[in-house]
């Protein structure tokens, strides 16, 4: 395999220089930045060596004045000087310490050397600059855990495409995707005749190869976004003044395993094959990642006019299968809920339509409420019914009366639901139970007096109700029922307060599954819940927030991105929380899918020992992000 330096080094840089820049390269954002910004970080940095076991930072050594970039060893990060399970580890490409630094302040951490290490040492002022000169770089020092998640969510991709192609899986040589000889070009070909040639034959990249067909280097449509955006070029430039020199390639041997996680690792969409130095093929992204289509739409509408419930019965049998193309497709955890909310919706509307039908007498008229996750559009593969009924007495009919016409329908309902899939709920949230059939004077009624005298049994009745949306029906009462919500809620510090102390009843898990966590050599390891020790904690928690300000919508992550418009939280908080709440949710995706597959009962129980480590660093951040959410819920209602 060939390695490369996307833009070429002056020869003013030294070799030194030369080496560290290139060492650099394969890691996030260095591998984004352009040459110039990379030779001033290298240039303004000092080299220094640590021997195993030796301190490389620690709070003792007072406020911070560089901030550090491993290039080569493993640096072990702790927050005492005494080695405890909750350190964790930094490996090449890693930086440190962030915010001691520009808070200008002495870190909190010891960084302990656990092999022989080399390090950049930039002083803060170089760092600064380097911040307002480097977007990439900016971006990554605001965004880390954010490029994590994007680096996990490729992970997952992989590990689906590679479950939805078992004839052509990961370990399927190259050579099988290269149907056809490559088109290329020569370093003398004028930057328009390569874009036309890409116009012409419908691609992305153009290799371009000496008169032996020897790989020389690629120009990508990123190539073309970069000379255009910089004003580089001219029309007439030869290609081999624009190209990408020395481009990555494997042999028709390699898999499609290796070239997926050379594209994963050096952000690239596009691998070269080459037999020995000829080359034989270009494969896009697209090529190695061209899965079935996944048909939302198609499916989507099959369930709205599903003709019998034996049929949406069958359709729904589809959505674990679109769950994992969609995983395999990167979509984030909140597209998939989403998405498996709305075709639930789809089925919960088939439903009350086709019960309907079989009416034979006139109802009054009414809406179906959702309560929980589905009003939140949360929803996994593992769900129950969380639901109730909001109807309009017609003139002369009293409450009692719609009612004892109403609970009938509604039980076939709820039983229609459970059939396909939407189990009945335990703790009867259903709108077959009289208490949950009510006028929109009665639930307004019922809203004031879970507020009024939150008990216990009132608090968990207000963490479902007041997560509520209107999912089929005349929802005119639903509007007028929201702004009264909020407003008996935010003229409730009582309520809010004994609201806050309920959602703290959740212990994080943080103490021993983080020091479990933080060892790779764990016997026992450890179980998270990820509803209730994991995810729990983030709905009750940004839940309050949200009512006592005031916002009406339900969605946990629209709840987050309003809180952090409003200045309710800091936008590294807002950002933090929103990335930790949407891993979680992936977690749980994942797991609901793999018990699926292996026909197990759907559960929240995941086993840490099927996490790689990036994973349970994601997971240990997350878990920290949530601790972090109570700990402001705390110090807000002083708790």
């Amino acid at each position: 395999m060939h390695h490369h330096a996307p833009d070429s080094i002056p020869s003013s840089v030294s070799e030194a220089q030369q080496f560290i820049i290139q060492a650099l390269r394969p890691h996030a954002p260095f591998n984004q930045m352009q040459p110039p910004h990379l030779q001033y970080l290298v240039a303004h940095s000092q080299q220094q060596h640590f021997t195993p076991g030796s301190i490389v930072l620690a709070p003792e050594m007072g406020q911070v004045q560089h901030w550090f970039l491993l290039i080569e060893g493993t640096i072990c990060a702790q927050r005492s000087a005494i080695p405890d399970d909750q350190a964790f580890y930094l490996g090449s490409g890693d930086s440190f310490p962030l915010v001691a630094l520009q808070e200008e302040r002495a870190t909190r951490t010891h960084y302990i050397a656990q092999s022989a290490c080399t390090c950049l040492l930039l002083p803060r002022d170089a760092f600064t600059h380097l911040l307002s000169e480097s977007e990439p770089f900016k971006l990554f020092m605001q965004e880390g855990s954010a490029v994590l998640l994007d680096k996990l969510r490729k992970q997952a991709r992989l590990q689906h495409w590679q479950e939805q192609h078992p004839d052509t899986s990961l370990n399927t040589p190259l050579a099988h995707f290269v149907q056809h000889a490559p088109i290329s070009c020569h370093a003398e070909n004028s930057l328009a005749e390569v874009v036309a040639m890409m116009h012409e034959h419908n691609i992305s990249s153009v290799a371009i190869t000496d008169p032996n067909h020897h790989l020389q280097g690629i120009f990508t449509l990123r190539d073309l976004r970069r000379v255009f955006s910089q004003n580089l070029a001219e029309r007439d430039q030869p290609i081999g003044q624009l190209m990408t020199q020395s481009p990555f390639y494997l042999s028709p041997r390699h898999t499609a395993y290796d070239a997926a996680m050379l594209m994963i690792q050096h952000h690239i969409g596009h691998i070269c094959v080459c037999e020995g130095q000829r080359l034989v093929g270009v494969l896009s992204e697209r090529d190695l990642f061209d899965l079935q289509r996944i048909n939302l739409v198609q499916l989507s509408r099959a369930l709205r006019h599903a003709d019998t419930l034996a049929d949406l019965q069958q359709l729904r049998l589809r959505i674990p299968r679109l769950v994992q193309a969609m995983l395999a497709n990167e979509a984030s955890a909140t597209q998939i809920t989403h998405l498996i909310t709305q075709l639930n919706d789809h089925s919960t509307i088939r439903v009350i339509e086709l019960t309907l039908a079989e009416q034979p007498t006139e109802l009054p008229r009414f809406c179906w409420l959702s309560f929980g996750s589905e009003g939140r559009h949360e929803q996994t593969l593992l769900t129950d019914q969380d639901n109730g009924l909001l109807f309009y007495p017609p003139e002369g009919m009293s409450s009692d009366a719609c009612r004892t016409l109403l609970l009938p329908v509604a039980n076939h309902i709820n039983h229609a639901l459970d059939s396909c899939g939407l189990t009945l709920c335990t703790g009867n949230i259903m709108a077959s139970n009289p208490a949950l059939c009510l006028s929109a004077e009665e639930w307004l009624h019922k809203f004031r007096h879970i507020i009024l005298q939150p008990d216990p049994t009132h608090l968990l009745q207000g963490s479902i109700f007041f997560d509520l949306r209107a999912l089929w029906g005349d929802q005119h009462g639903v509007d007028m029922l929201l702004p009264e919500l909020l407003a008996m809620v935010t003229d409730s510090p009582q309520f809010q307060r004994m609201m806050a102390n309920n959602a703290l009843r959740y212990r994080l898990p943080l103490q021993g599954l983080l020091q479990r966590l933080g060892s790779l050599l764990q016997a026992n390891e450890p179980v998270v819940d990820l509803k209730a020790g994991a995810l729990s904690p983030f709905v009750d928690s940004v839940r309050i927030f949200a009512l006592s300000n005031g916002i009406s919508e339900a969605s946990t992550l629209e709840r987050l991105h309003q809180l952090g418009e409003h200045g309710i939280f800091t936008t590294n908080d807002a950002n933090a929380f929103h990335d930790a709440y949407s891993y979680l949710q992936l977690l749980r995706l994942q797991l609901h899918l793999r018990q699926t597959q292996q026909n197990q009962p759907l559960n929240n129980q995941l086993p840490t020992a099927e996490l790689n480590p990036l994973e349970r660093r994601m997971l240990r951040e997350s878990l920290r992000q949530a601790k972090h959410l109570q700990d402001l819920l705390r110090h807000r209602y002083q708790l």
